[in-house]
């Protein structure tokens, strides 16, 4: 594959979109701090830049942490010690609530794209059945998600029992409400992010073909077990893959994948690193 690597792809960026595509990355980092925001209680008194340097923090923690869960420790090494459970596990509920519009988006392209033949032929009569009680079951487990989070408390060793049960009383449902609606936003941004890296590179295809290709790419990698250095190879062999279903050359996919993850992912580590070594105020 890299042997096919098209060397002069640089010339023939468009840049007009790679700016679009750069202003796009402070959007998408701002949207993951409103969305840890209103899953957190309110009235804490927490400026914006604060939650700014804690997210670099753990933007920085997450390159070396399996499926990124580096992230929610990065962020509470960089709290103060009486936020943590309180922000700590309204950090870990933002991720579940990213995680819950990844898989809403798995199933709309599975959707959208794979025909009635997976079917056996014994339930195809059913397929519609079957698609009905599938969707019931993930509302319903959408919402139904906060309140079991909140009851975790009851299977915490007893010393974290009553710092686990305050932390989770801001977890209601209109905040969990308010958490998804930011996490399917940010989840929003990242397709476009993706249309807008393949219009970088002069591969003009539309959006009802490159979203579902995407939304099965974050998908895969979602289920993948990985470490986020090692997430560069598998997101970009998942995208060799699916991307290829819509006619983008190999070496295209693994390029506009690399980009992304530079710009998503490492940009923001580089800045966090400071943050993440700095020591945390004390109050």
């Amino acid at each position: 594959m890299l042997s096919s690597f098209p060397h002069t792809i640089w010339p023939q960026i468009h840049w007009n979109w790679f700016c679009l595509l750069l202003i796009l990355a402070p959007l998408n980092w701002t949207l993951e701090i409103y969305k840890w925001r209103s899953l957190s209680p309110p009235l804490l008194g927490i400026p914006f830049f604060t939650w700014f340097r804690v997210f670099l923090a753990g933007m920085a923690a997450a390159l070396f942490s399996p499926n990124r869960t580096g992230e929610w420790i990065g962020r509470i090494l960089s709290l103060p010690q009486k936020l943590r459970w309180t922000l700590g596990t309204s950090a870990m509920v933002g991720s579940l609530a990213q995680l819950c519009a990844t898989l809403v988006g798995g199933a709309l392209a599975w959707e959208y794209w794979v025909p009635d033949s997976v079917f056996p032929s014994y339930l195809l009569p059913f397929r519609w059945a079957i698609r009905l009680i599938g969707l019931s079951l993930l509302v319903f487990f959408l919402l139904k998600l906060p309140l079991a989070i909140r009851k975790t408390y009851r299977w915490a060793p007893n010393r974290f029992k009553n710092q686990l049960k305050k932390a989770g009383r801001g977890i209601r449902p209109n905040n969990w409400l308010s958490g998804l609606r930011w996490a399917f936003l940010r989840y929003l941004v990242f397709l476009m992010q993706w249309y807008i890296g393949l219009q970088t590179l002069g591969i003009n295809l539309p959006l009802y073909l490159v979203f579902p290709a995407v939304a099965f790419i974050f998908f895969g990698n979602a289920l993948l077990p990985s470490f986020a250095f090692t997430e560069l190879a598998s997101r970009g062999s998942l995208s060799v893959l699916f991307l290829g279903k819509i006619g983008i050359a190999p070496a295209h996919a693994l390029l506009v994948s690399t980009l992304l993850w530079l710009i998503n992912l490492a940009l923001p580590a580089i800045p966090g690193f400071y943050f993440l070594l700095k020591n945390p105020p004390k109050e």
